[in-house]
């Protein structure tokens, strides 16, 4: 009765790493896929994220506030 328990660990054992790796085959396809579309549209990836982390010159730089004793920051007296 045992051997029956420890053969069916053993069978359990190898069904998940057999499930894992096919897992793993399908996610490193995935990833290859990734690679091989980034290397053949390089170029124009990388360009859509420079433009989307440029920064946007559209909007004015902001102007200094003006400090409530009168700008100069030294105290009155």
């Amino acid at each position: 009765m045992a051997k029956n328990q420890i053969q069916k660990n053993i069978d359990s054992k190898i069904a998940s790493i057999q499930k894992e790796i096919s897992t793993l085959e399908t996610e490193l396809a995935k990833w290859q896929k990734v690679a091989s579309d980034y290397e053949t549209n390089r170029v124009t990836i990388e360009s859509i994220l420079e433009v989307h982390t440029a920064p946007d010159l559209a909007k004015k730089p902001r102007k200094p506030r003006a400090s409530k004793n009168g700008g100069s920051g030294a105290p009155r007296g």
